[in-house]
């Protein structure tokens, strides 16, 4: 989940010198298994690499998708922000 305190700014300054738009952008997230359909959803033509955790209660989702700019990371990202359990790595 998107932390109330999160620096929308400086996570933009720190895509667009760290990463190369239009590209391709890591997505990782843990999250219980209920929540899995919202999460996948946000990722449709993406590559989606899913492992289940040891006991079954939650999954761990990587996507690798190709976005425009870096402001579309952020989108995404405060998208989700409303899915409960999620967690970003």
């Amino acid at each position: 989940m998107v932390d109330s305190k999160f620096n929308n700014e400086k996570f933009l300054t720190l895509l667009k010198e760290s990463h190369t738009f239009p590209g391709e952008y890591l997505f990782k997230f843990i999250v219980p298994v209920d929540k899995k359909p919202q999460v996948v959803s946000f990722f449709e033509g993406a590559k989606i690499t899913l492992k289940d955790s040891k006991k079954g209660n939650y999954i761990s989702i990587t996507a690798l998708k190709y976005l425009e700019e870096a402001e579309d990371v952020m989108s995404i990202y405060n998208q989700m922000s409303h899915i409960e359990g999620l967690i970003t790595l």
